[in-house]
């Protein structure tokens, strides 16, 4: 669940990055077939930076010898590692709920988007479906007799041609047909796609209409290529956009006049403005660079949190106090397939290997580890160094010991009484863990 929060998260910022670099440089610029794989390349690189491997780099040493390379998907946030009970746990797990909680939300939208594109499909369908088949120099169309806007959908041209004069006709005929042959419905598809999606970015509703918009410059680029009056076909995109209803999900010929009409009187961009695409391959290794490592430690809490609790040691980590001195306390921390005690006092770690059932021992030294449990299977203490009891508790707090002063009243040699001082080790009951070896594997 955190992993796909985590994707959702850096997809929304990867298109965000690239969009907005990409609406701050070459969107005036009129080079439309470099445009249009430029907004297609935004979703689809979007979407797959994500996924590409990463690392990150962990140099504090703590916890192994050198650096450790951890991907950063989360697969290995524990693995390799010395790691045990979070002290927060209790709020990563509320955050966890939260996190949980608006992510089922949005997955709902994403769900709810998703039909009403699904159903926006079928209405194309059913609209080409009940559609008669017809020929004008050589441009196989559809003939429907609605009032509705001429569209085209993959090859499918539907346009109702007693609304429009014989020269109107062809000019849309022609338009349409550009969307068709250069499979423009490709590109809203997959736009309305990630539209849905994304529904919670407020950026893709424009990201959608640029899409839209460069595929109407490419038709009308195309018809005026081959020789149509550009008045005329100015005319024409306008009288049937102030008259009849757009299909969603469609090449619309009266789609967005105003700017169509603009670009059409644009004088072309210069090929030296090209440089300006030169900086977007540089752009989006930036951006690869800038989400890959991004892991927010919220949910790599929460991942590590959920690891640890499937793991069979779980119920074995925590932090354990001596019932022969108390403030004297250890930690049982879990390595891959060890459990490591954890010395307080002196940070002295002993790794043991699982020898049956809550037993353990340290291959090096031979010391064993024996947890206790009660009625119903739940770790309450560990029995180590031979009959040492530890109790199991909630909470880790820490305790500061003093060296105090001992005494000693003896006999001199004279028969009279004298009395000695020494000092106190604080840790005394707890000296023979630290003498015993202990060492990492």
């Amino acid at each position: 669940m955190e992993a796909l929060a985590l994707y959702l998260f850096k997809v929304h910022l990867a298109v965000s990055l690239l969009y907005g670099l990409y609406y701050m440089t070459v969107r005036n610029e009129l080079f439309f077939r470099l445009n249009r794989f430029i907004l297609l390349g935004i979703l689809l690189i979007s979407f797959s930076l994500p996924l590409l491997p990463s690392f990150s780099i962990n140099t504090s040493g703590e916890d192994s010898v050198g650096t450790i390379f951890t991907n950063v998907a989360g697969n290995d946030l524990i693995r390799g590692k010395e790691v045990g009970v979070f002290e927060d746990e209790i709020q990563i797990k509320r955050l966890y709920g939260v996190i949980t909680s608006l992510l089922a939300f949005y997955l709902c939208g994403v769900g709810f988007f998703l039909l009403n594109f699904i159903s926006q499909i079928l209405n194309v369908l059913t609209v080409i479906e009940n559609s008669n088949q017809a020929f004008e120099q050589n441009i196989k169309y559809r003939v429907h007799y609605n009032e509705i806007a001429p569209f085209s959908f993959f090859n499918s041209i539907v346009i109702n041609p007693e609304q429009h004069g014989n020269e109107e006709l062809q000019q849309i005929l022609a338009h349409e047909n550009a969307h068709s042959r250069q499979w423009h419905s490709i590109d809203i598809l997959i736009a309305g796609l990630a539209n849905a999606i994304l529904w919670g970015n407020p950026l893709m509703k424009s990201l959608k209409r640029s899409i839209r918009m460069n595929l109407e410059y490419l038709a009308d680029h195309k018809v005026l290529s081959q020789g149509f009056d550009k008045k005329e076909y100015q005319w024409s995109i306008l009288r049937p956009y102030l008259r009849q209803h757009a299909i969603p999900l469609t090449n619309n010929f009266g789609s967005i006049p105003k700017l169509r009409i603009e670009k059409m009187n644009s004088t072309r961009s210069s090929f030296i403005k090209l440089y300006k695409y030169a900086f977007l391959i540089p752009i989006i290794v930036w951006v690869n660079l800038a989400i890959a490592p991004l892991q927010t430690s919220a949910l790599n809490k929460i991942y590590a949190m959920r690891l640890i609790d499937e793991h069979e040691y779980r119920d074995y980590l925590g932090y354990y106090e001596f019932e022969n001195d108390k403030g004297s306390f250890v930690q049982v921390l879990m390595k891959d397939d060890d459990l490591v005690m954890k010395t307080m006092w002196n940070n002295g770690k002993i790794y043991f290997r699982k020898q049956s059932e809550s037993n353990f021992v340290d291959m090096q030294t031979g010391i064993r580890l024996k947890f206790q449990k009660n009625w119903d299977g739940k770790v309450t203490g560990l029995v180590a160094f031979g009959e040492d009891r530890w109790r199991k508790v909630q909470k880790y707090k820490p305790v500061q010991k003093k060296s105090s002063e001992g005494t000693v009243i003896s006999r001199t040699p004279s028969g009279g009484m004298q009395v000695m001082v020494y000092a106190v080790d604080p840790w005394a009951k707890v000296k023979h863990y630290t003498n015993k070896k202990a060492s990492s594997p």
